[in-house]
């Protein structure tokens, strides 16, 4: 009985020990990452009254640049002597 009385508290002290651990960690989700944002073309109409040629032309150099060939200075520059012609 003695016996018992000393293994028995030994015995609980390890239970409640092995109680106390701490909690496993949980993984944090990571962080937001927005996509990355599409790139927005810029919608222009052409006159009617313009050439078919000229309206070509100035479609070509909307395509030129929307790619990033040329700026828009040089855009509206360029648009600015076909509209005189």
């Amino acid at each position: 009985m003695a016996r018992a009385l000393i293994v028995l508290p030994l015995l609980w002290s390890l239970v409640i020990a092995g109680c106390r651990s701490t909690p496993p960690v949980k993984p944090t989700p990571p962080d937001y990452v927005p996509p990355p944002a599409l790139p927005v073309s810029k919608v222009e109409t052409v006159s009617p009254d313009l050439s078919p040629a000229v309206s070509a032309h100035l479609l070509k150099l909307r395509e030129l640049r929307d790619s990033g060939v040329i700026t828009e200075g040089d855009y509206q520059s360029r648009k600015a002597s076909l509209a005189n012609k």
